[in-house]
């Protein structure tokens, strides 16, 4: 079993919590995580629905974990442990700074969320420590986006388009 972050709090009165995820990219619902009990084995937990907290990049996420309803049962699984059955990516300092540069090459491409209908140009990257953030101009407003994978499901060098996802989360849009 390998850590991927640990629960924070509890959120509202219907049983959410505030996930802080070590990599800043979210689980996806259905994922089957764990977490430890006091004997010592790791119990089941299924995630139910996931969305960003609104600080893009800061890694906190609201959760709902299947058969957690309201805020009592939430606050017992506060300060615990989340654990993910897969071993994550390891990444070399070479594959990082290959991605690197890459993404700080992104600038004036496309960004496109079919799914959302989002659509902009990319006028920025910025530099953080956490991850690059993509500066998208949308028409009215420009538009933050983290280049991590929870939101950039593929970049096309050759068509110069970033085709992103979940961008409907920043707006409150999503269902």
């Amino acid at each position: 079993m390998y850590p991927i972050g640990f629960i924070k709090k509890a959120h509202g009165i219907k049983g959410e919590i505030v996930f802080v995820h070590e990599e800043g990219a979210p689980p996806e619902v259905n994922d089957l995580l764990y977490v430890k009990s006091s004997r010592g084995d790791y119990e089941p937990i299924r995630i139910e629905a996931i969305r960003p907290n609104g600080k893009a990049g800061s890694g906190l996420f609201f959760v709902l974990f299947s058969g957690i309803s309201n805020r009592s049962e939430a606050e017992t699984l506060q300060d615990l442990v989340l654990f993910s059955p897969t071993e994550p990516l390891q990444r070399t300092d070479q594959n990082e700074e290959d991605e690197s540069a890459l993404i700080f090459g992104c600038e004036g491409y496309q960004l496109e969320d079919e799914a959302s209908g989002i659509s902009g140009y990319i006028t920025g990257v910025m530099d953080n420590p956490a991850h690059p953030i993509f500066e998208v101009q949308l028409r009215a407003q420009l538009l933050l986006v983290p280049a991590v994978e929870a939101y950039i499901a593929e970049i096309d060098h050759d068509a110069q388009v970033v085709y992103a996802q979940g961008l409907d989360a920043f707006f409150g849009l999503e269902d």
